[in-house]
């Protein structure tokens, strides 16, 4: 699988500079139809076989190989379905779960609730367990149906209560923390990050030590 992605994202590269140094539409178009993608779809398809990784390719790839909206949601849907029943406890499963965030508009809110919840029940990995009720939380809170948007706090302190200590977990415990929980003296609300080096850390784990939080941004 590394190998076959790693000669890709080469092709990949040269056919996006070929692109990018050609001029005229017609031409361009005409260079579109020549994509990498529909020559290395059947490798991946095959290597899928063995490694289930090929499948988060084909569904990163899904849109430039199939590219009308029904054949791409048709496409999605099969491979879906195949990671699910297939790959649940894989640990690279979390992927998947990224994937499928950004489906909403092929699937809808229900098939992304379905899922989710699958996942969240049947998962026997914690990390995933929690992450997928912290998508379905936030599939909620972001919901134009009253009555899902009125069960989002509920499943997030869900995640948080079950979950205390996973990245979701305390995600999800930031994202419905009151004013009043800010209140000085008070124990500050456990959350999740990284250190500059990449390093996952929890604010509890310097409980009792001094901690400077400096926030700063790029524009």
């Amino acid at each position: 699988y590394e190998e076959l992605a790693a000669a890709y994202a080469a092709e990949l590269t040269e056919h996006e500079e070929l692109v990018a140094s050609t001029r005229g539409v017609e031409a361009r178009e005409r260079l579109g139809k020549k994509h990498p993608v529909r020559s290395y779809w059947r490798k991946f398809s095959s290597v899928a076989r063995k490694d289930g990784r090929a499948l988060l390719w084909l569904l990163d790839n899904a849109e430039a190989y199939a590219r009308e909206p029904k054949r791409i949601a048709k496409e999605k849907e099969r491979l879906y379905e195949k990671l699910f029943e297939d790959h649940l406890e894989a640990d690279w499963f979390d992927d998947v779960l990224r994937h499928l965030k950004d489906d909403v508009e092929f699937f809808g809110e229900e098939g992304l609730e379905e899922r989710y919840t699958l996942v969240a029940e049947s998962s026997t990995s914690a990390e995933t367990r929690a992450h997928a009720l912290y998508r379905l939380g936030w599939l909620y809170r972001d919901s134009s149906d009253r009555e899902r948007k009125s069960q989002a706090d509920a499943v997030l302190e869900r995640c948080a209560r079950e979950f205390p200590g996973t990245r979701y977990g305390t995600s999800a415990l930031a994202n419905i923390i009151e004013a009043s929980d800010l209140e000085p003296g008070k124990p500050a609300p456990d959350f999740y990050a990284e250190t500059i080096e990449g390093h996952a850390f929890k604010l509890s784990d310097y409980a009792g030590k001094v901690v400077l939080l400096d926030f700063y941004g790029f524009w």
